[in-house]
């Protein structure tokens, strides 16, 4: 018996072992869930993104030729997509040690974030999310020197920070839980999706968070639609103070300005989605 069939068969005991402890009892569960994924085998850099170009091999997206860097921690790669094979229904996309040899673009992050993305613990786009250009974020984006940014590739960029990053088909986004959360611009959220004119996620607003409190962040030049789907926000529109419930949904105007608060004992969850030109 090899060493990765222990591995599995290992696994598998202590996944029958779990179920038996858990019950029904959610919270268990998710520790049970926690500690099976403490004593599952750690990917290394090199075999999840393997894992991430194999899966890319099957996008749509793939089809589309690209070469891009990734940085991890102090390790260099590239990813260069050939395109779709005639022959078969998967594209030619290849992982090799070294950044691009022509100036591209390229993400950096750490092996602990790869690994939350890997493991669909944390979203991309989420990973990716910030209140100001300048904010840290745990996978980021930048330009090789010498590279120019067209709107073509810029719309790429952004394609393949979702698509590249989220495994599987079809593609899902685990939400609804404060562990799949970033905290930004004072809440806490999991974005779902963007492109050129769109965007969305969930959010979640704890006791005491203040979403928009600085004047700053609170007016966008697109539209936006907020969506309450669980408890209930405080909010100042327009500088109209509303209280927010669930099976509400509120219009904010381009220009408007617009934070949430939440002076309850509960969270409050939503849906945000902006649209319209510049989102």
């Amino acid at each position: 018996m090899n060493r990765m069939e222990r591995l599995t068969i290992t696994s598998l005991m202590l996944m029958c072992l779990l179920a038996l402890l858990v019950g029904t009892d959610p919270s268990a569960r998710q520790r049970a869930e926690a500690a099976h994924m403490a004593a599952s085998p750690i990917e290394s850099v090199e075999e999840m993104l393997k894992g991430f170009v194999d899966d890319f091999r099957h996008d749509p997206l793939a089809a589309k030729p690209i070469t891009f860097g990734i940085r991890v921690d102090d390790e260099e790669w590239t990813v260069e997509v050939v395109g779709r094979l005639a022959e078969t229904k998967e594209a030619e996309v290849t992982l090799r040690r070294g950044f691009p040899d022509e100036p591209t673009f390229f993400f950096f992050t750490d092996a602990e974030t790869l690994g939350k993305i890997y493991r669909g613990e944390l979203a991309s786009l989420t990973a990716m999310g910030k209140a100001y250009s300048s904010d840290f974020s745990p996978l980021d984006i930048d330009g090789m020197e010498g590279v120019e940014p067209t709107p073509e590739l810029i719309e790429h960029m952004l394609s393949l920070s979702f698509h590249f990053w989220t495994r599987g088909f079809p593609e899902i986004i685990r939400f609804g839980d404060k562990r799949y959360t970033r905290e930004l611009h004072g809440g806490n959220a999991v974005l779902f999706y963007y492109q050129e004119g769109f965007r969305s996620g969930w959010f979640q607003i704890e006791p005491g968070q203040h979403v928009n409190e600085d004047p700053g962040m609170q007016k966008n030049p697109f539209p936006s639609m907020l969506i309450i789907t669980k408890g209930a926000v405080d909010g100042r529109i327009g500088g109209v103070d509303r209280r927010l419930a669930e099976g509400e949904a509120v219009y904010i105007g381009p220009g408007v300005s617009h934070e949430f608060w939440n002076a309850g004992s509960e969270p409050g969850e939503g849906v945000l989605v902006m649209f319209g030109e510049g989102a």
